[in-house]
């Protein structure tokens, strides 16, 4: 299951050509009833890293790991409110992710909430026009 990702640039991609891409494992983390490990995809361009969530592949032993990023104090930069469709949930499964918490409110409600992936590049976009000048 998704937990994280990120992207390290390290030089503008060309405007035409191939890459060579090479991938692995990286660190693999035991949070108990559950493992997250990272996928690390890397390029002279970029390195792109993805934590997965693995419920029940925990108690193996290994290193806990690090806790979640503590939420900043104060009140947030700026505000904005999303509207999705109902339906949203079900056309996120087109992307080929069927697990079933993103679409089963019971199976959701499990591990405590509904994930629904297909709001979070919406809600995570930077809205410049409503950023304050810094």
């Amino acid at each position: 299951m998704h937990g994280s990702q990120s992207l390290e640039v390290r030089a503008p991609l060309p405007r035409s050509g191939e890459l060579t891409l090479s991938a692995r494992v990286g660190d693999v983390w035991d949070k108990g009833r559950a493992a997250v490990f990272d996928v690390v995809v890397e390029c002279e361009f970029f390195v792109a890293t993805w934590s997965l969530f693995a419920p029940g592949a925990g108690g193996f032993g290994g290193e806990r790991g690090p806790s979640a990023a503590a939420v900043p104090e104060g009140e947030p930069d700026t505000t904005t409110t999303l509207s999705t469709r109902d339906d949203q949930a079900a056309l996120y499964r087109l992307t080929g992710d069927r697990h079933h918490i993103h679409i089963d409110p019971a199976a959701a409600a499990h591990i405590g909430s509904l994930a629904r992936s297909c709001t979070v590049s919406a809600h995570s976009l930077r809205r410049p026009s409503r950023l304050p000048a810094r």
